[in-house]
């Protein structure tokens, strides 16, 4: 049967000098987001329903993520919070940088953050259990960081602006091994050359996936955790990689690949419908599909989990300030549009 996407209902901010940000989570029936009113940034949840306000959090700076049933919400560079997603109610605070970009594995936050007093860039892992810092690792001042970090299998894995790709220890933060690739040689700027992390989550399996870029074509390299070790590499411009399935876009193709062998499954089109580069893809609650969204123009997809065959999409009124949207365990999507906040499922 085909499938399209269905507006459920919209509203609009608190107030017109207040402006929706991304989605902190959604789940059990409530979605909170990020708003503003003049200079005060808070975090609101509504009920997926109705839209009434559930509670409000009079603190609130990004990022925030959902993990085991818990809300970690930075109020500071400093302090974080660990808040009840269901009432509102705060459960801890802990001293813990505020990163740039974090992900969370068990009883251990991990993120890499910039230290603005002293400059520089560094990794860092948190038991939020407890508030204790496990380890802390500064990177040269020369090399910097490249984007995404991963964590699985008790191994944290990030990219580095010289070219390098680092695996630590998720407790210890003793590196376990390192990667260098002959492209940064060859790179007209050194500069210009990176390895980062793609998706989210980027692993499947024991092996992470790479974009390696600053060359002309650039490709996609999957290495294996524990090792290091090349499992399997494509030319490819971007991607993104969702449970077993890794979609690759070669303009004005997107090819999708076996997560494991990087063995191509289909090829299909679905990129003509977007103005490029997509911004990311999740699993469409529990159903064989996907979401891929494009954050130029903010069109919505989805597209059939085996084949990448597209089945429906979404275009917004207008492509202001789009951000990313949220899939709930129910398969419906939540994503803001200026002042207004949007619900859709598939019909």
């Amino acid at each position: 049967m085909s499938q399209a996407l269905r507006e459920i209902w919209h509203a609009d901010a608190p107030d017109r000098r207040a402006a929706w940000y991304p989605a902190a989570f959604a789940a059990d029936g409530r979605v909170a987001f990020v708003t503003r009113s003049g200079v005060r940034r808070f975090l609101v949840a509504i009920d997926a329903q109705s839209q009434a306000v559930l509670w409000t959090y009079p603190w609130a700076v990004e990022p925030m993520l959902l993990h085991e049933g818990r809300l970690f919400a930075w109020v500071s560079d400093r302090e974080a919070h660990l808040i009840d997603p269901a009432t509102g109610e705060t459960q801890r605070v802990f001293a813990c940088p505020r990163p740039a970009y974090a992900v969370a594995v068990g009883p251990w936050l991990v993120g890499h953050a910039v230290d603005r007093e002293y400059g520089g860039a560094f990794i860092f892992a948190v038991d939020w259990t407890s508030g204790r810092r496990a380890w802390t690792e500064r990177l040269p001042g020369d090399v910097g960081f490249a984007e995404r970090l991963c964590a699985s299998l008790n191994t944290v894995c990030y990219g580095q602006r010289d070219g390098a790709i680092v695996a630590r220890d998720l407790v210890t933060g003793i590196e376990r091994w390192r990667r260098t690739f002959p492209e940064r040689a060859a790179a007209e700027s050194q500069r210009l050359f990176h390895t980062s992390i793609v998706g989210t989550p980027a692993v499947h399996g024991n092996a992470v996936v790479l974009q390696v870029g600053g060359t002309a074509p650039a490709r996609l390299t999957a290495l294996g955790l524990d090792d290091g070790a090349t499992r399997w590499s494509a030319t490819s411009e971007s991607g993104f990689l969702v449970g077993d399935r890794y979609y690759s876009f070669e303009a004005p193709d997107c090819t999708v690949r076996d997560a494991a062998s990087g063995a191509t499954v289909d090829v299909v089109s679905p990129i003509r419908l977007l103005t490029p580069p997509v911004y990311g893809a999740a699993l469409v609650g529990a159903s064989p599909h996907y979401l891929l969204f494009s954050a130029n123009d903010g069109t919505l997809l989805v597209v059939r989990r085996e084949t990448g065959a597209l089945i429906g999409h979404h275009q917004p009124a207008s492509a202001s300030n789009i951000h990313p949207p949220v899939v709930a365990p129910d398969g419906r999507l939540y994503y803001q549009n200026g002042l207004t906040l949007y619900a859709l499922e598939c019909v």
